[in-house]
């Protein structure tokens, strides 16, 4: 009876210590060194990986797995995990008002979460940060991960900021109130009150009853309203006071 030496399997060594996904176009260069495999038998090894070193693959694999086959096909093998790219997700567009005849306004928000499969998840650095002072109008809010092996995500988001109103400022009641009777009624002369808007825009002032109109009865008041653009308002009531300091005058 003859003895046969029983083959022990190869021993494939740890996984390498860097492994670099390098993009390339829209696909990623795998870059990393092939780990060593020794047999106790003295026979000659093969080391495999799946995918290989310097290959280049769509998508960044999440396991490497590398093969060390010897002549008599007795294989060690070792799974190397892939740092895989964090991820990040925006918020939803939002939009803030800023004071009246405020801007740049101060913004807050809360930088989206970096999720990454080799370390805790950790917040993005945004530009402009939150606590900036951005213009007037729509901005963009770019953020970006970057892990601890270089991977990167990025997502934007937009912050518009709105011009706050101030309300315009009617001038106080006119002092040249004079009511003209015509034909059992009465003619109204007076100036239209002024008014300003702090905003800059265009303003209308309308007087109820108006400047030189004709009323049947002398009003107890004017009421003088004036409107902007954003259709904000200011007024201002004249009594009948007023009209009593100037009587009517006969024709």
């Amino acid at each position: 009876m003859s003895l046969q030496d029983g083959n022990s399997p190869p021993q494939i060594g740890p996984c390498p210590t860097e492994i670099n996904t390098v993009p390339s176009g829209n696909q990623f260069l795998l870059q990393f060194t092939t780990p060593s495999c020794t047999d106790p038998n003295g026979d000659q090894v093969t080391v495999t990986c799946n995918p290989a070193a310097n290959s280049v693959v769509a998508n960044i694999p999440g396991v490497i797995t590398c093969t060390c086959t010897d002549s008599s096909q007795a294989t060690d093998s070792v799974a190397c995990p892939v740092n895989q790219p964090p991820t990040v997700q925006c918020p939803p567009a939002f939009s803030v008002t800023a004071p009246p005849l405020s801007t740049p306004t101060t913004v807050q928000f809360t930088p989206p979460q970096c999720v990454d499969n080799q370390q805790a998840n950790f917040l993005a650095t945004c530009t402009p940060s939150s606590g900036s002072s951005l213009n007037a109008g729509p901005n963009t809010v770019e953020c970006t991960c970057q892990d601890s092996g270089g991977l990167t995500d990025s997502c934007t988001f937009i912050v518009t900021v709105q011009n706050g109103n101030s309300p315009p400022q009617i001038g106080p009641c006119p002092t040249d109130f004079s009511t003209v009777p015509t034909n059992n009624q009465f003619f109204l002369q007076f100036t239209t009150p002024s008014c300003t808007d702090p905003n800059g825009e265009t303003v209308t002032v309308t007087c109820n009853p108006a400047a030189n109109s004709i009323v049947a009865n002398i009003p107890g008041v004017i009421t003088c309203t004036c409107t902007d653009s954003s259709q904000t308002t200011d007024s201002v009531v004249c009594p009948e006071t007023i009209m009593e300091k100037n009587p009517p005058k006969n024709n």
